[in-house]
């Protein structure tokens, strides 16, 4: 029992409830990379541009579907040359498919933090010196997370 509850505390002293944590086996959570779906979407994102007809059929299909299933949807980041694109297609789902009156804009936040996954790919000005760093970086916006401890946030405010 006392190795569960121990499980159950983070590296920074919070907590998670079990009732938190029973909602989340209870739930079913679906990732989608949509850079995997080929070289015309990724033509799409990497300028910011529609996705072809046939992709957004295929997502709004998937979004219903979830609906009905009572899952959710995280839609994964990529590398910074198509994550534009990516937060554009996030945002008009969301604003089409969430109806959480509660939320501002009708949806919550929900994040989903890497460390390093682009490091090859990414520009030189966005990646840490050091692994220590990099490391640090990952810690600090955790624990802000976790905490609930970021304000408001919007296009010309960096978050968190």
């Amino acid at each position: 029992m006392r190795q569960r509850q121990r499980a159950l505390k983070s590296d920074h002293g919070g907590k998670v409830s079990r009732r938190r944590l029973k909602w989340w086996r209870l739930m079913t959570f679906l990732a989608l990379t949509l850079t995997g779906a080929g070289a015309q979407v990724m033509q799409a994102l990497s300028s910011n541009q529609p996705l072809p007809e046939q992709m957004i059929l295929a997502l709004r299909d998937v979004c219903t579907r979830a609906i009905e299933r009572n899952a959710r949807i995280f839609i994964d980041a990529e590398q910074q040359s198509v994550q534009p694109g990516i937060d554009t297609v996030a945002l008009d789902l969301m604003c089409r498919y969430i109806r959480n009156k509660t939320a501002v804009e009708g949806f919550t936040l929900g994040a989903k933090l890497v460390r390093g996954a682009y490091i090859d790919s990414e520009l030189r000005r966005v990646i840490n010196d050091t692994k220590l760093k990099t490391d640090e970086s990952y810690n600090s916006i955790a624990a802000v997370i976790l905490r609930r401890q970021y304000g408001p946030f919007s296009a010309d405010r960096n978050f968190p």
